[in-house]
C-alpha cells in the first residue's frame, strides 16, 4: 500500500484482478461482515492507494495506451460525435451503465455546429452526422465539441462510407485534437480492412482508437476514475474534529473485561458505553433480567417501548425473533419479556439480559456503519441503505481507516441512499453529522486492533437527528491486549494504512519562554502551510529548498502536508493559539528504509528562539525510535547557522561541492 501511494502520484497504476465474485462458504457473524467481501475490500484499496482497476484482461492494455497518449478528463461527462445513429446509441448506454454523463453543449456550440456543418444531422448529443459526412464536417463537429466546457472528453464513433476515404476522416479528426489538446478524445473505428489507413493516421497522432464504442467508453471511464482517486489522495479535508477526544480507557476497560471472561460478543450494554464513548449516539438502552423490572422501566421510559434479546448465543436478533417492536401496555411488556426468555434458553443462554429501549417513531430512514477485518488488508469499513433492506438492496460503500472528513464523504457519495437524500434540503445539516460520525467510527477501529466486526445496524437518520438503534460488536478470539494498542509499529498491523500518530504531539518551551506545540503534520494543515511558506524572506526559502518558490499551487501544497507515515514523518512547531505554524522538520526515508533525509524549515520571524535546537532534538529522538540508521542533511555552505547546528549534534560531513554540504549522523 506505501509502495503504490508513493508511486501512484507520479506514474499510473491500471489492475486487473479476477475473483470479483465470492464463492467462499465463510459465516460472518454481522451483516456488515457478510457484504464486505474480499473483492469489495480490494476496490476500496485500490482506490485508496490511487490506483485504477479494470476487470477485463483486454481493458488493461487499452486504458494503459489510452492514458500514455491522452490528459486525464477532469470530470465523467461525454461528448460523443457519430456518423450512424446505432453506435452512437450503444455508446450512451456503456456511459450511463459505468456512471458516466452525457455533456450538455452550450447553446452557442450548437448554433455553430448548425451554421457550419454542410449536412444536416442531430445536434443534440450524441451529435450525429449523416453517414457520409464530409471530412470538413466532422472536423467542425469534433473541433466544437472539443471546445464546449461543459464536456470532459469526447468519443468520435466512426462507421465508414463507400464514398468517402476513412483516412481523410482519421486526418479530419486529428487536426480538430490539434486544435484543443488539453480535452481527452477517443475514437472508435467499426471495421477492419475499411479502417486500417485511418487507425494508422490516429496511431502516428498519439490518438487511441478502438473497436467497439463500449471499449472507448470503459477507457474514458476508467481515465477519470484514476484521476478522481488521486484527487482522493490529494483533497484537502476541512478538520471538522477539532476537539474531538474519545474516551479510550472506558472503551479499554470495556473489551478487556469480556477477553477476562473469554467472551467475544459484547453486550449491548456495552456497546452502547463504547459509543457513548466516541460520541456515537444511540437510544437510550437499559437492561435487566427479570419481567417486573422490564415494566417498571418501560413505564420510566414512557411508552411504546422495544424489547430485545441480549444473548452471547443469538446473533441476528431481528430474524430469529428477537426484537419485539412498539409495546404499548404493561400485558405486552410481560409477553414481549418472556418470549424473549424462552428464546434465550433454546440457544442455551439461561443468564441472558433483556434490553429495554424507546420506541422511536421518527419519519427517517435507515443506514448502516460497520467495520470487520479483512485478512489481506486489516479493518475495512462499510457505509449504506440499512436495516431490513441492507442485504436486499445491495447499497453500501467500502472503505479503509482512517477516513477523515473528505473520505468520509466520498464513501457515501458512493451510495444511493446519499444521493437520495442530499437532494432534500433538510437533511443537508444531517448528511455532515455523519460525515462526523464515521470519522469519529474510524478512530474507534484505528484505537482498538481487538475489533473483529462491528454493526451500526440500524442508524435512524431524519431532519432532526441521527441516532443508533442497534448495534453489535465482535472480539477477535486472538486478541491480545497490550495497554489497549498496539505500540510496536508506527502502523498497527491491524491496518493497512498508516493513521496519524496523536503520540508524537508534545509541548516544549522556547528560550524566550513561550510554549510551543510540536505536533506531526496533517492534511488540514494546508491553509496554515501556505500562510508559513508566504511569510518567508527569499534567503529562508533558498536555504531550505535550494530554489525559490514562484508560487505555491494545491498541487504541491497538498503533497507537502498529506504524507505517508510509513515513508516520511513530518512534524510542525504551532503556535499556543494554535494559529500559526511557525516551524517544519522531515524525516524522509530513502527506498531502503533504514536511512532518512532531514530538513528543518524555520519561520524568520522565529529564528534564534530554540526552536530549530527543539526540533533537532526530537527528531533525532524519533529516528532512534523507529529504528533508523542514519541522519543525513544537504545544507549550502551559505547557510552558517544550519552547519553550526549539525555540528552541535554530531553531524559529520561526507562530502562537499561548490555550493552544497552533505552532513551524516550515525544512530
Amino acid at each position: 500500500m506505501t509502495a503504490v501511494r508513493s508511486f501512484a502520484s507520479s506514474k499510473p497504476i491500471v489492475v486487473v484482478r479476477s475473483g470479483r465474485y465470492d464463492i467462499s462458504t465463510t459465516a460472518e457473524l454481522t451483516h456488515s461482515a457478510l457484504l464486505a467481501g474480499e473483492d469489495k475490500v480490494y476496490e476500496a484499496a485500490f482506490k485508496r492507494a490511487g490506483a485504477v482497476r479494470v476487470h477485463e484482461m483486454l481493458d488493461l492494455f487499452y486504458i494503459t495506451e489510452t492514458l500514455a497518449k491522452q490528459r486525464r478528463p477532469k470530470g465523467k461527462r461525454l461528448a460523443i460525435v457519430s456518423n450512424a445513429m446505432g453506435p452512437a446509441s450503444l455508446a450512451v448506454d456503456a456511459l450511463i451503465r459505468a456512471g458516466g454523463e452525457l455533456g450538455i453543449l452550450n447553446a452557442e456550440i450548437v448554433s455553430s455546429i448548425k451554421k457550419n456543418l454542410h449536412t444536416r444531422g442531430s445536434m443534440s448529443n450524441p451529435v450525429t452526422l449523416f453517414p457520409d459526412a464530409s471530412p470538413e464536417d466532422v472536423e467542425t463537429a469534433v473541433g466544437s465539441c472539443l471546445k464546449d466546457g461543459g464536456v470532459d472528453g469526447v468519443l468520435v464513433v466512426y462507421v465508414p462510407h463507400p464514398c468517402r476515404e476513412s483516412r481523410d476522416i482519421a486526418a479530419a479528426v486529428a487536426s480538430a485534437a490539434r486544435s484543443v489538446p488539453n480535452v481527452p478524445l477517443f475514437v472508435a473505428l467499426l471495421g477492419d480492412e475499411l479502417v486500417q489507413g485511418a487507425r494508422q493516421v490516429f496511431n502516428n497522432t498519439d490518438i487511441p482508437t478502438f473497436v467497439t464504442p463500449e471499449q472507448a467508453v470503459r477507457s474514458f471511464m476508467s481515465m477519470y476514475r484514476y484521476d478522481y482517486n488521486l484527487k482522493l489522495l490529494h483533497e484537502t479535508p476541512e478538520a471538522i474534529l477539532k476537539d474531538f477526544v474519545p474516551d479510550t480507557a472506558r472503551t479499554r476497560g470495556i473489551i478487556e473485561a469480556a477477553i477476562s471472561e473469554n467472551r467475544r460478543v459484547l453486550h449491548l450494554i456495552e456497546v452502547k458505553e463504547i459509543l457513548d464513548a466516541y460520541g456515537i449516539p444511540i437510544v437510550e438502552t437499559v437492561r435487566t433480567t427479570c419481567e417486573d423490572d422490564c415494566v417498571s422501566l418501560a413505564e420510566k421510559i414512557g411508552y411504546p417501548v422495544v424489547l430485545k434479546i441480549d444473548s452471547a448465543t443469538v446473533f441476528h436478533k431481528m430474524e430469529e425473533g428477537g426484537v419485539q417492536l412498539n409495546l404499548r401496555d404493561e400485558k405486552s411488556v410481560r409477553e414481549a419479556c418472556s418470549s424473549l426468555h424462552a428464546l434465550a434458553q433454546s440457544h442455551g443462554d439461561a443468564k441472558a439480559y433483556v434490553i429495554v429501549q424507546p420506541m422511536v417513531i421518527n419519519h427517517g430512514y435507515e443506514l448502516a456503519i460497520g467495520a470487520k477485518k479483512d485478512p489481506s488488508f486489516g479493518a475495512a469499513i462499510l457505509f449504506g441503505t440499512g436495516g431490513d433492506l441492507l442485504e436486499a438492496m445491495n447499497d453500501y460503500s467500502i472503505g479503509l481507516p482512517p477516513l477523515n472528513q473528505t473520505l468520509a464523504r466520498r464513501m457515501m457519495e458512493e451510495t444511493k441512499i446519499y444521493q437520495y437524500l442530499h437532494e432534500l434540503p433538510d437533511f443537508h445539516r444531517v448528511l455532515g453529522s455523519i460525515e462526523e460520525i464515521l470519522v469519529r467510527f474510524s478512530q474507534l477501529i484505528i484505537d482498538f486492533h481487538q475489533i473483529k466486526e462491528i454493526d451500526i445496524n440500524p442508524f435512524l437518520i431524519s431532519a432532526k437527528e441521527v441516532i443508533a438503534l442497534d448495534a453489535e460488536i465482535i472480539l477477535d478470539a486472538g486478541a491480545v491486549i497490550k495497554n489497549g494498542s498496539l505500540r510496536e509499529d508506527l502502523c498497527p498491523p491491524h491496518l493497512s494504512i498508516c493513521p496519524y500518530p496523536f503520540q508524537y504531539a508534545i509541548e516544549r518551551t522556547m528560550e524566550d519562554g513561550m510554549i510551543c506545540c510540536i505536533r506531526p503534520i496533517m492534511a488540514e494543515d494546508e491553509p496554515l502551510i501556505y500562510a508559513l511558506f508566504k511569510s518567508l524572506s527569499d534567503e529562508t526559502i533558498i536555504y531550505r529548498f535550494g530554489h525559490s518558490l514562484v508560487h505555491s499551487p494545491h498541487e504541491v501544497l497538498v503533497r507537502y502536508c498529506q504524507i505517508d507515515y510509513d515513508r516520511e514523518l513530518a512534524f510542525v512547531g504551532v503556535t499556543p493559539d494554535k494559529q500559526k505554524i511557525i516551524g517544519d522538520v522531515r524525516i524522509s526515508k530513502m527506498p531502503d528504509l533504514e536511512n532518512a533525509e532531514l530538513s528543518i524549515l524555520i519561520s524568520d520571524e522565529w529564528q534564534g528562539k530554540g526552536l530549530g535546537t527543539i526540533l533537532m532534538e526530537y527528531s533525532i529522538g524519533i529516528a532512534k525510535e523507529i529504528g533508523l540508521k542514519s541522519l543525513w542533511m544537504e545544507i549550502l555552505k551559505k547557510n552558517r547557522r544550519m552547519l553550526a547546528l549539525g555540528q552541535k549534534y554530531g553531524f559529520k560531513q561526507a562530502y562537499d561541492d561548490e555550493d552544497m554540504v552533505r552532513v551524516v549522523l550515525q544512530l
